[in-house]
């Protein structure tokens, strides 16, 4: 549910002074698809450098989402390397990174980037699908949140 899928961000995220959970998918009570969130979070920070952070694996099937292309007008996206994903080269414009360039300023065109050096083998279906009988996917997550789960039972 949205509900604990904020609690969880708020949990992981609480740690870091500079983070902040957002409502926005909360405060609606209709589904709320990726580009509606981007959209109130441009509306509510007009101006802002936004970057939506993803795996290969869900850049991977981005052209089945809802109203995909103005995903690229909303905010930059920082692709990551997922184990066994290729990036797709073929959906947008994009600029590879590797660890010694910078990202280049805002403004400069460029809608996404892909980081092939940062490879994060976690991901939310991982997690879902393994919870129960994979201890190493137990371990990824803060001890805040992996509580949350066990308390909630949302995994088993």
């Amino acid at each position: 549910s949205p509900f604990h899928r904020f609690a969880m961000v708020a949990l992981a995220t609480e740690p870091f002074a500079r983070f902040r959970s957002s409502t926005i998918e909360l405060d609606t009570m209709e589904r709320q698809y990726t580009v509606d969130t981007l959209a109130a979070v441009r509306n509510l920070h007009p101006g802002s450098e936004l970057l939506f952070v993803l795996g290969a694996d869900m850049y991977e099937e981005i052209d089945s989402w809802r109203d995909y292309r103005r995903l690229f007008s909303l905010a930059r996206m920082v692709v990551i390397n997922r184990p066994g994903f290729s990036f797709r080269e073929d959906v947008a414009p994009f600029t590879r990174l590797d660890e010694n360039t910078s990202t280049p300023a805002p403004g400069t065109g460029q809608a996404v980037f892909y980081l092939p050096f940062v490879e994060q083998p976690m991901s939310s279906t991982r997690i879902r699908q393994d919870w129960d009988r994979d201890e190493q996917v137990r371990s990824w997550l803060p001890a805040s949140v992996r509580g949350y789960i066990e308390k909630h039972k949302l995994y088993s």
